[in-house]
């Protein structure tokens, strides 16, 4: 297989086993770290740096980027009723019963993203997809897996395999939220200023404090890696997503938790790459051998202060001995700035946020406001209807290609090599 741009996986192939083994023994496109630095060939190989999008706002909705209320951009409106993943599902719950509800969300999630989108990406020249996970796609609230279990997560997986992409699996909304926000799937306090009857302007971090939660979070996470060990396709696991660590409260928490959440991983998949991170700071982490952490990757999101992203970046690889992603920063002007060729050259792995908005966005425009359904007030059929006219149109794909094309044209670097 011969394609335009970095290592890509060729093989799709599940390999069971129950410890690491030999790099010998891995597919040749099975990623690990080695050093500072991510290589193929079990990490033997060639270096290997990750570029490409996130795909956010399609199995977790936002509400600044997802059609979730038409009225968005009125604070009070927006927390009145829904603004999160929990309050969309209860008022789809309470409206229409569990059934049709999952009949939304899944004319949603057909439509968002598409065979097509995969197809433009992987032309682009990007190599990998974050893919943003929430939980309640998978397992219900008590715990239970759905009967479906990880079927659309196995479906991207191949899409993005079948046009040359690794993917990272994000677990962005887990069990119980890391830092209290809408993109955790569940928003935990209000700004200043707004009314609601039960949040206050005080985040709560509940997957910090609630053994049942933090027991689900794991059943999750083992889940995951039983899903997909020994697939070469996969990049590897983000194991949680911006969680925020209040130096007084939560941090204590924080890296006990994550301890666990890496051995149970470990305990299923001892050879894919973990993904670790601390909010959006290059501060924050641990040595890794103070935990025993091995084939990780830290990763941080950088976007209040991009100029300083490849600075922070080696920072935190200098320091800890291990490769470093970028897993979520904003494009500006198309990249203009010079910081996605800044980066290439660097060696740095990144991914930007995101492929696809209803709004303009770094790398996607789509002009679909007519399109964001009232959930608390439209008819199913409505809803439904306007949900399902997601799909990415042959001129929002052009924009897109062309987008992505620019901002990937000057990434030819040394350090990037083809496959044979």
């Amino acid at each position: 297989m011969s394609i335009n741009i970095r290592t890509m996986p060729l093989l799709f192939i599940a390999v069971l086993f129950a410890g690491a083994l030999n790099a010998n023994d891995l597919p040749a496109d099975f990623l690990k770290t080695s050093g500072t630095l991510i290589k193929n060939q079990g990490g033997q190989g060639e270096v290997v740096q990750l570029v490409g999008p996130n795909l956010g706002g399609w199995m977790l909705m936002e509400s600044h980027m997802s059609p979730l209320h038409p009225r968005y951009a009125d604070k009070n409106e927006k927390y009145k009723n829904v603004f999160d993943e929990v309050s969309l599902r209860n008022a789809l719950d309470t409206r229409f019963g569990e059934v049709k509800r999952w009949e939304l969300i899944n004319a949603f999630q057909d439509a968002f993203i598409t065979e097509p989108d995969f197809e433009i990406i992987g032309r682009s020249g990007s190599n990998v997809v974050r893919l943003v996970i929430y939980y309640e796609n998978h397992m219900d609230e008590e715990g239970n897996w759905h009967p479906w279990k990880f079927e659309r997560l196995k479906w991207a997986v191949e899409m993005a395999r079948k046009y040359g992409m690794y993917t990272i699996l994000d677990v962005h909304g887990p069990p119980g939220t890391p830092n209290g926000n809408d993109h955790s799937g569940q928003q935990t306090w209000v700004p200043k200023g707004v009314k609601h009857p039960t949040l206050t302007q005080n985040r709560v971090l509940n997957l910090y404090t609630d053994e049942r939660r933090q027991q689900m979070y794991f059943k999750f996470l083992r889940g995951l890696a039983e899903e997909f060990v020994g697939n070469p396709a996969v990049a590897g696991y983000d194991i949680l997503n911006e969680p925020k660590s209040d130096a007084k409260r939560d941090r204590p928490h924080l890296w006990p938790l994550m301890e666990q959440a890496y051995q149970t991983v470990r305990e299923v998949d001892p050879d894919h790459i973990i993904f670790m991170m601390y909010a959006f700071s290059a501060y924050g982490f641990p040595d890794p051998q103070d935990y025993g952490f091995t084939n990780v990757v830290y990763s941080s999101h950088f976007y209040n202060d991009t100029a300083k992203i490849i600075s922070k970046a080696r920072e935190i690889s200098d320091t800890f001995g291990v490769p470093v992603y970028v897993g979520e920063f904003h494009v500006k002007d198309g990249g203009k700035d010079g910081i996605l060729e800044a980066l290439t050259a660097s060696g740095i792995s990144y991914s930007w946020w995101s492929y696809k908005t209803w709004m303009n966005s770094m790398l996607k425009q789509v002009n679909g406001k007519a399109n964001i359904p009232d959930v608390t007030s439209d008819s199913f059929e409505e809803i439904r209807t306007k949900w399902s006219n997601w799909r990415t149109s042959s001129e929002d794909s052009e924009i897109s290609l062309a987008w992505m094309e620019a901002i990937l044209a000057a990434t030819d670097a040394p350090s990037i090599r083809h496959p044979e």
